[in-house]
Parts: structure tokens; sequence; C-alpha cells
């Protein structure tokens, strides 16, 4: 029986891995441990007294600590929580000791104007791009001197018993705090929009791959922006519930409170710059550094003490992380020869080109006389050419002949300076990415486009992710995942990828196999005009074959394939015809035929060889 438990968890750690379980519960079993120590050592830790005043003490911080922490994994950051939060608790006591206002009306004016801090906060980090640390600091200053100005000479006291109710009140069955509840309501709610819904999923990429998300039409200032709000209301509630329980309104509250909550975020493994992190793990580090807090304090280790303590376990925490995920990048799969997933099926050849139906018709994509300027340099400089139905034409050049900005221009990620966009006869405006989209123009772009904190479902269906059927799911953006997942295994199957597991990360898979997500990806949502950059860059032989099969039958479905590539062979192999840019301008436009050589195609790249552009 003892043999069948330790096989079982020990079976578990090798199906996860010891890397991965690490990350995600090594703050967990340094709590247990830790907790476990000071029960054993001091009689009081247990005691139902202790861990009530625990539980409170961890409450505020929860409250405000969580969608810090959501922020930070955005790349936003917010130094003026604790200010925030001073200010809530002045405003609050004034306007219920000054003005006499019910509570229920004083929070709710305190809670608007909180948004309206956030809503500033967001404005100038994610809107404007200024520094948020410069920002937040700044607003630091600002909230807190206003809380100093607002108190004047006299701090505000006793706000009525119903108020009282808010901060100081218990359960009846379990005697909990309230303000445990509300902040276990709170950090729940939050943590399943976070996990569970368009918003939450599209937040986090702006953190983890904000090019990615980009790509896909993702409004990044929108999602940064919700979140600075988010942390604003968090500072709110918490103001109210200290308010409540001091029953009085000193505007030294919350004083290096970001401090302290940046530590705990931070020591949660959230990282600073943002991507990185488990928004789950940051109530595990408000309790990590209370219990630690609280133990100091059982031993009677002088304040001073504690801080260097508290530093240490954070820079040791720090470091850790870093082994840790150094140990994660060397386990990660390496392609093998020739496949990178380690399979030996065979490959569908491309058909022959003698058995490839002639493609006719009007363009279904053309461009006109695109010009693309940064700054004094041209990277796009009067490019005219089309793509027909049922095409595939390769855009060739060296490097920075302005292949990807083209690319990027026709999916709306850049907005060109002169020419137009012209799909199926009619003039276009490619604004953002979503535009591109609705007019069933699809991309893979040479940086992938992939999230690699996400697994291989949630890239595939990023910016896209399926809702379940029921009105209330649908109302709060609840994602289908089931649905994604079995879409997702149909999609790699097309092309014989194969991954570890449906959950695993994609910056854990091979580069081949994170390649090949981003082509299936394209495969899934195209409808009429398919954009490849560089789509077999980083594949083995089996799997850049199953790739360009896809790109034929792509065509031969009637889509207008686009394929930017450096490798000639496999121009001839696929491409119907070719267009070289030089310099941001076109300098052939030519059929593949069997006349055309790899010798050719170089000569026209570097220029050894000149043609005038035809136009077919």
């Amino acid at each position: 029986m003892s043999a069948a438990l330790v096989a079982a968890p020990v079976s578990w750690i090798r199906r996860r891995g010891l890397t991965d379980v690490a990350i995600r519960y090594g703050l967990v079993a340094a709590l247990a441990v830790m907790s476990a120590f000071l029960a054993l050592t001091r009689d009081t830790f247990l005691t139902v007294t202790n861990i009530q005043t625990m539980l409170l003490t961890s409450a505020v911080s929860i409250v405000i600590a969580v969608p810090l922490g959501m922020l930070l994994q955005t790349g936003g950051v917010d130094f003026s929580v604790g200010s925030a939060l001073g200010l809530a608790v002045v405003l609050g006591g004034r306007f219920m000791a000054d003005l006499g206002w019910n509570p229920l009306l004083a929070c709710a004016v305190v809670m608007m104007l909180l948004v309206c801090v956030g809503l500033v906060n967001g404005t100038l980090c994610a809107r404007w791009r200024l520094s948020p640390v410069v920002v937040t600091i700044g607003m630091l200053f600002l909230l807190r001197g206003l809380a100093f100005v607002l108190t004047g000479s006299e701090i505000r006291r006793d706000f009525g018993r119903g108020f009282a109710y808010l901060g100081r009140s218990r359960t009846v069955p379990f005697d909990i705090p309230f303000p445990v509840i509300i902040a276990a309501v709170w950090a729940g709610v939050l943590l399943v929009l976070w996990y569970r819904t368009r918003w939450g999923r599209h937040a986090h990429a702006c953190g983890a791959g904000e090019e990615a998300a980009i790509d896909v039409g993702i409004n990044v200032t929108r999602s940064r922006l919700s979140l600075y709000v988010l942390v604003a209301v968090g500072s709110g509630i918490g103001g109210l519930i200290q308010l409540s329980r001091l029953d009085s309104a000193p505007a030294v509250t919350g004083q290096n409170l970001e401090l302290e909550l940046l530590t705990a975020v931070l020591l949660a493994g959230v990282a600073f710059m943002g991507g990185h992190g488990s928004a789950a793990n940051i109530m595990t580090g408000v309790l990590f550094l209370t219990v630690l807090g609280n133990g100091l304090i059982q031993y009677r280790v002088d304040t001073n003490w504690s801080r260097v303590v508290e530093g240490a376990v954070l820079v040791s925490s720090a470091g850790f992380q870093v082994v840790i995920v150094r140990a994660a990048r060397r386990q990660r799969p390496q392609p093998t020869a020739g496949d990178p997933n380690g399979e030996a099926t065979a490959v569908t050849a491309v058909a022959p080109r003698s058995a490839r139906a002639e493609a006719k018709g009007e363009p279904v994509i053309e461009v006109e006389g695109a010009t693309k300027r940064f700054g004094p340099v041209a990277a796009l400089d009067g490019v005219t050419f089309g793509v027909r139905p049922g095409e595939v034409v390769a855009l060739l050049g060296d490097n920075g002949a302005g292949k990807t900005t083209l690319v990027r221009a026709l999916t709306g990620v850049h907005a060109l300076d002169e020419g137009s966009v012209i799909v199926r006869g009619s003039v276009v405006e490619l604004n953002s990415p979503l535009d591109a989209q609705a007019l069933g123009i699809e991309a893979v772009h040479q940086r992938l486009g992939v999230v690699g904190i996400f697994d291989a479902s949630e890239n595939l269906f990023l910016g896209r992710e399926p809702l379940v059927s029921n009105v209330v799911g649908r109302s709060i953006g609840w994602i289908d995942k089931r649905h994604m997942r079995s879409e997702t295994a149909a999609e790699l199957h097309k092309l014989g990828v194969r991954i570890p597991g449906r959950r695993t990360p994609v910056a854990s898979l091979s580069g081949g196999q994170r390649q090949s997500v981003a082509v299936a990806r394209a495969g899934r949502w195209a409808r009429s005009i398919v954009l490849l950059d560089e789509p077999t860059a980083a594949l083995g032989v089996q799997q850049s074959a199953e790739v360009l099969r896809l790109v034929r039958d792509l065509a031969e479905a009637g889509m207008a394939v686009l394929l930017v590539t450096h490798d000639m062979p496999q121009v001839l192999e696929v491409c119907d015809r070719f267009v070289v840019l030089r310099r941001g301008r076109v300098v052939a436009v030519e059929a593949v035929d069997e006349a055309t050589s790899v010798e050719r195609l170089v000569g026209l790249i570097t220029g050894a060889v000149s043609t005038a552009p035809t136009h077919d």
C-alpha cells in the first residue's frame, strides 16, 4: 500500500515534468512546509484567533494583489496602489463624517472616483504609452499628497454601526471575518474571468506575446487599460475595508503597501516585465508573506531583522525561478533529423506541375503603387502585382527587400503611406488585422505570432475563441475549450504534427512544432487569401513537405496564396509565378515553368541577372 502511495505522485510528477511542477506548485509546497514547521514549534500558531488574524491581514492585500499581478502579466505596473487605498480611506471618511452621507452612497462615490484614477493611469500608460513606472510613481505622490490635503488637521472617526459591518463582522457558522469573504469572492471572480473568458485570455496574451496579440487584432490598449481600472477598484475596496476596520480615516493608511504587494506578486513568480506567472499563485504569495511575518512575530524577531529575512526570501525565490526556467529550456524537445516529431510516416508528394489546373480569372488580391516609409527609408516603393484564385505566387528578395513589410501591410498591421490594396475588384482599407480577417486574409508571420505560455489550442484560436452555447456564458465571453482542443487536434493531424500534450505551452515545443501551430492556424481560418512568411523556416524535411502540400491544397481549393521564402527549390516545386523585390521595388514578375532555374532566381534577387518586370 505504501509503495502505491509513493508511486502515484512520482508518476504524476514525471508526467507533468519536474520543472513544470516546481514552477506551479513550489510556492505552495514552501508555504505548507513553513506552516507545518510553525505548527510543530509554536503552540499558538494554529489557534483560531491566530488563523483569523492572518486571514484578516491577508484579505486587503489579496483584493489588490490579484489584479496587480494580472496587470504585471500584461506588461504594466502600478506603484500608486497604496496611495489610492489611502485616498479611498480619506474620501470615505469625509463623505460620511463631514457631509453626513449614507455609507452606501459614500462607498459608491469613492469607487467611482477610484475608477477615474484607474482610467487616468491606464490612459497615460496604455493609450499614450508613457512609462508606467514613472507615471504611477508620480501618481503615488499625487494621491498621497491629496489625501493629506483633504485630511487637514483632523482625522475623521466614528462612521456608525452599519458601516462597521463591512470590516468588523464575522459569518455566523464558521466565525470567518467578512473581509476574508469579500477577498475570496473578488479573487475567485477575477481568476475565473482571467482563465476562462476572452477578456482574460486576450489580456494575458498582451504581456506574453504582444506582437502575436496585435497580429490577430486584439486591442492591446483596451486590455491593459481595463487592468489599470481593476487595480484601482481593488484599491478602493481595500480602502473601504480598512476604513471600516479602523473606524478612522488617517491619511497615512496604506503607506508602503505597494512594496509589500509587489513582493508578494514577484514571489508568486510573476515576471516584472510581463508575460510569465500564475495569477492563482498570487494569493499563495500573499499568504506566504503573511505566515512568514506571523512566524517571525511568534519567534519575537526584531522588526529590522524581519525585513532582512523577507528580502532574503524574495531574492532566493528569484534565483530559484531562474534555475527552474533554465532547466526547462534545457529539457525542451529538439527536432530530430528530417522530422521534429520523431515520426517516420510517408510524405504525400506535391502534385507535378503538369497535373495542375491553370489559375484563371481576375486577381483576388492586388497591390497598386504600394509605398511604405519608415523615416527616410522606403521599405516599399511603388509595388504593384496581384494574385489570382488558385495561384501560388512566391515573393522573393534579399533581407531588407520589403517582403515582410508588404505582408504586414496586407494584414493590416502596417498602413500604407501611398498606393492601394484591391480585394475582389474593390479598393479596401486595412486599418487593423480585424479588417484583413473580415476580408478572408490570413497569414503566418515570420516571427510565427504565437504566445509561448499558451497551449496549441489557445494559439490556434487566439482572437477567435469560440464561446459556449448558453446565454449566460456567451454574455461574459466564456470560452469553449473542449471545442478548441478537438478542432486543434484535427488541424494538427492534417499536417502530421504530434505534440507532447494538449495543455503543453507552445514555448516548450520544438521550433518545428511551434511553426506547425502557426501554419495550422492559417489553414484553419483562411477563406480566400493566405500569406505565408517563411512558413517552413524551422521545419524538418517531412513537415516542410507537409506544409508545401498544404500550400498546394489551399491553391487547389481556390485560394490565392502568397509565399515568402528563401528556399528556391520550394519556388520551383509549388509556385506558379514569382515576384522579386529589391530595395522595396519590384524588379521581376515571371511565371514558373520548366525553364526557371534556381540560378536565375538567385540572379534576379542579387541583381546579377537584370530584367524588366512583367505583370501577368
